[in-house]
């Protein structure tokens, strides 16, 4: 349309973007295409498909996606969770607390530093007076 060679991208002469018909595409720069998409939406011209990314079907290949992808990466667990819906991530999130509190694995960060208190208290116990009241070593310099 507007006779630039750059950034370009295929349009569908109908609209139609599930008709591959050869013959019903061409080469249009990304302004034109965009231009034209939404001529021709606000004139109820052509159909859309819609894009559909389901992302994880299920926890297992979410769970999976979460320990194969690493933070800051753009890698494929991390595509699978971006895909994700949010309400879906939400779904696993509660499913995934849940199990944790059934198996007793859902302590805080404070309750886990409650029981590490105490297992140091009873390793204490377990040492022989002398070690426990030994003088501290001096730091070498």
């Amino acid at each position: 349309m507007c006779g630039s060679t750059r950034f370009l991208v295929i349009d569908h002469r109908d609209g139609n973007e599930s008709n591959g018909d050869p013959d019903n595409l061409r080469w249009l720069c990304k302004r034109c295409n965009t231009r034209l998409g939404l001529s021709m939406a606000r004139a109820a011209i052509g159909r859309r498909t819609r894009q559909f990314n389901p992302g994880a079907r299920n926890l297992a290949e979410y769970t999976e996606a979460v320990l194969q992808h690493a933070r800051g990466e753009h890698d494929h667990g991390g595509k699978i969770i971006h895909e994700t819906p949010k309400e879906r991530r939400r779904e696993f999130a509660g499913q995934i607390w849940r199990m944790r509190r059934a198996r007793g694995t859902d302590r805080r960060y404070g309750e886990r530093e409650d029981a590490r208190t105490e297992k140091i208290d009873q390793i204490g116990k377990n040492r022989s007076d002398r070690d426990r009241f030994a003088p501290p070593r001096p730091i070498k310099p």
